[in-house]
């Protein structure tokens, strides 16, 4: 039976899903920053429309909605299995709060879901060789985006939302201060070759606003995805086709961490990670030189 709400027309599951999320936020007191992630992945789920209402959906949709993120049916992208998972993880808390809050008839049965293959985590770095050769064939905005991201350690979504009026002095520098992953305020910090070679871009094209906007936005930031696809093309022109924008970040970790004299605390704060164990991931799997080392200080009896 279809709801009707004064708007429109809606499934007795979207009336559901729109209740828990006022939950949530209201008696939960769940941080809207959390919120985003929960209703966007019910939200996919109701997209799929495989139901009309909570008690329908079985252990057998929840696999067709697996199967619809895996080979991007319902927005395009295909998502990994650890995204799968998680988005279905998200699904299963909606579905549990309708049963033990609502009390309503649910008929999936959660132990028997299966989840997604997850791919072992990628652990690609680049080299400062690899940024050289990107660097010989790219535009000046392809190249400030690439010497920011490496001098700084940022994030896709931060170089995206680079403004002019987070530039600021601390000290005798200049920093960008922004507010990065999960609401964190931070500083970008760059060599000053990049700084001069960054300000002369924003005073040619008389920027006032965001640094690297695109034409379809008309001069807003560029979204996530086109920002990936704009460093790729840029790495793709220099041979390097097996590219992925986060792999910066993990070359300015290692980069830091060999030339800190493997300093994990200084270069876990320039990360601006809140865990060092964080940052201990993104070293994993590096030839530190640790045998070198145990060689020279290590003595037979």
């Amino acid at each position: 039976m279809m709801v009707k709400d004064g708007v429109g027309m809606k499934r007795p599951i979207e009336v559901q899903a729109e209740e828990y999320w006022r939950w949530c936020r209201e008696v939960g007191g769940f941080l809207e920053t959390t919120m985003v992630h929960y209703e966007m992945d019910v939200r996919l789920f109701l997209q799929s429309e495989l139901v009309e209402r909570v008690e329908d959906v079985t252990n057998q949709h929840i696999s067709q909605f697996m199967a619809m993120l895996s080979t991007g049916a319902l927005t395009g992208n295909v998502n990994c299995g650890r995204s799968i998972n998680t988005r279905v993880k998200h699904l299963c808390t909606f579905l549990h709060w309708c049963k033990e809050e609502r009390g309503l008839d649910v008929q999936v049965r959660f132990r028997s879901l299966h989840k997604a293959r997850v791919d072992p985590a990628r652990r690609v770095f680049c080299t400062r060789e690899e940024l050289g050769k990107a660097l010989r064939v790219a535009t000046e905005k392809e190249a400030l985006l690439i010497l920011i991201a490496f001098d700084s350690g940022a994030r896709v979504n931060e170089l995206r939302l680079l403004h002019v009026e987070q530039i600021v002095r601390q000290g005798e520098q200049f920093v960008f201060d922004i507010v990065g992953k999960g609401s964190k305020q931070g500083f970008l910090r760059l060599t000053s070759t990049t700084w001069l070679r960054l300000f002369r871009y924003i005073e040619e094209r008389g920027i006032d606003g965001y640094i690297f906007t695109s034409k379809r936005s008309y001069g807003g930031p560029y979204t996530v995805g086109a920002l990936r696809l704009l460093m790729k093309g840029c790495f793709a022109r220099a041979g390097i086709y097996d590219f992925c924008p986060h792999d910066i970040r993990r070359g300015f970790a290692v980069d830091t961490f060999q030339s800190s004299g493997r300093d994990i605390f200084l270069t876990s704060r320039l990360m601006r990670h809140s865990d060092v164990k964080t940052t201990q991931i993104y070293l994993s799997g590096l030839d530190d030189g640790l045998g070198v080392e145990y060689t020279r200080i290590k003595r037979p009896v």
